[in-house]
């Protein structure tokens, strides 16, 4: 992801509604950073100083395999980072968590 494609995120317009093809790209953009995010992440997250990982060959692979990871989990929606993203540009109410409401109703069955 570079910097100019912040550039093209979409203007939303004052009814909060994209067409189709703008959230689209507003999404992908979502999911790019949060893959840079997450990227990050992973590379502060390793240990350093180990000798054995000092080559520029093992860092390169370290760094290759960190930001495929962080591609991946962003496009699975580990972290849900793009999806929170997505709605705070949009201003749209965040989704009902099923796991909070399923943990926070009564429980009315027989024991």
């Amino acid at each position: 992801m570079d910097i100019q494609s912040l550039n093209s995120l979409p203007v939303v317009p004052q009814q909060k509604v994209l067409s189709p093809e703008k959230r689209a790209k507003l999404e992908k953009v979502a999911i790019e950073m949060e893959a840079v995010w997450v990227a990050q992440i992973l590379k502060e997250a390793r240990p350093k100083g180990n000798m054995m990982d000092s080559s520029f060959a093992a860092q390169t692979f370290q760094d290759m395999l960190g930001q495929q990871l962080a591609q991946d989990m962003a496009k699975k929606g580990v972290l849900g980072l793009a999806d929170t993203l997505v709605r705070q540009v949009l201003q749209e109410p965040s989704a009902p968590d099923t796991q909070t409401t399923a943990a926070t109703e009564p429980d009315t069955g027989s024991h």
